[in-house]
């Protein structure tokens, strides 16, 4: 106990933004967590200049323990900004789809970048591009092993299936989520990877069958103890306070960790401060046949 409450008192890193670690092949920062808890320390960029920082690394692809990932957080905790961390991060070296279930418009920054396969933000789209990405999972487990390996990792990201799938049952457009269920089960062996973020209250509504599948959870914001317990299978640390942008992980069947994540916001909101918003804009791939580096202003010319 008296370990926990030593770990749970050990400063937060601040100002961490939106990167690319210094990782391995498949592997993805989830955020910060405390040094006694991560297995080594990685250089990153802050606000403030280079710091150091305990990483809690997230290993995907044919080798991973917990190949898919839920983010499950309290109205504003940071679930979005995880989702593009995570894009942004898997750009590096894999085709992205991203979904934009509640319509937000929080992936627009990624549409017509190299490498981005689609954003969708309509439930019509959303059932077309998930509908693809079931068929493109069957395409990819008809290969043989070295056709598996020549392929491009490919990963969706979906934002509020939970409202998506409302929104298409309301449409008349189907169910988006059925589609899912493919990548999900035959991801690891196809090289496809899912990663959905939805609110705190709702969660529990994408049944069963999804949830059994996603073994990397993260529960962001200010959610009770037993909300992060119903999330992670587990109890937080003890006197460990979360916050916007905070929370806890276990990935599979490891031990509960702190956990703050990368700042990355949508880099068109200009409610967002200046230097976060220009780490975000320095990440994106360039557009397609541009030819560019894709660090560019953004409509507004802030930058």
């Amino acid at each position: 106990m008296a370990a926990q409450e030593e770990a749970a008192a050990e400063p937060w890193p601040v100002g961490v933004v939106a990167q690319r670690f210094v990782v391995g092949p498949g592997e993805v920062v989830l955020g910060c967590t405390d040094a006694s808890t991560a297995d080594r320390s990685v250089p990153a960029v802050g606000v403030s200049g280079a710091v150091e920082v305990a990483p809690l690394v997230w290993r995907t692809g044919a080798r991973s323990c917990e190949p898919h990932l839920l983010a499950v957080g309290s109205p504003g905790a940071g679930g979005t900004g995880l989702l593009r961390s995570v894009a942004l991060q898997a750009l590096g070296w894999a085709d992205v789809v991203l979904v934009d279930g509640g319509g937000s418009g929080g992936f627009g920054c990624f549409a017509g970048r190299v490498g981005v396969r689609g954003v969708e933000s309509t439930p019509e789209g959303a059932v077309v591009g998930l509908a693809w990405l079931a068929r493109e999972t069957e395409r990819r487990l008809l290969l043989d092993g070295e056709g598996r390996r020549a392929e491009r990792p490919l990963w969706v990201v979906v934002d509020r299936p939970v409202v998506l799938g409302h929104r298409a049952w309301a449409a008349g457009a189907g169910d988006p989520l059925g589609w899912l269920d493919v990548p999900l089960r035959y991801g690891r062996e196809a090289g496809v990877t899912v990663a959905l973020a939805e609110q705190v209250g709702v969660w529990g509504s994408l049944g069963d069958g999804v949830l059994g599948c996603l073994g990397a959870r993260v529960a962001l914001g200010a959610l009770t103890v037993e909300q992060v317990s119903a999330v992670l299978g587990w109890a937080p640390p003890l006197g460990a306070v979360p916050g916007a942008g905070a929370g806890f992980a276990r990935l599979a069947a490891g031990p509960v960790c702190r956990l703050r994540v990368p700042v990355t916001p949508d880099p068109w909101d200009e409610a967002a401060e200046v230097a976060h918003r220009r780490a975000v804009w320095g990440l994106l791939p360039a557009p397609v046949g541009s030819g560019g580096t894709g660090v560019e202003a953004d409509a507004s010319g802030a930058f």
